[in-house]
């Protein structure tokens, strides 16, 4: 399962994968479903991934 900014970065990545039946609300749930917002296959996920680390601690 895949929480906060540092998953999400792992996750639109490919590095990790979220668990779909997570502790998601109802519209992160329609947007993962979609392939919307945070994980559009378009995102473009950060070069700085020390940035993202420092973040999710």
């Amino acid at each position: 399962m895949a929480e906060g900014d540092l998953g999400q970065a792992l996750v639109g990545a490919g590095v990790a994968r979220a668990d779909k039946n997570g502790p998601y609300e109802p519209d992160q749930t329609t947007a993962l479903a979609a392939k919307r917002g945070l994980w559009a296959a378009d995102m473009l996920i950060p070069k700085d991934w020390e940035a993202i680390r420092k973040k999710g601690e």
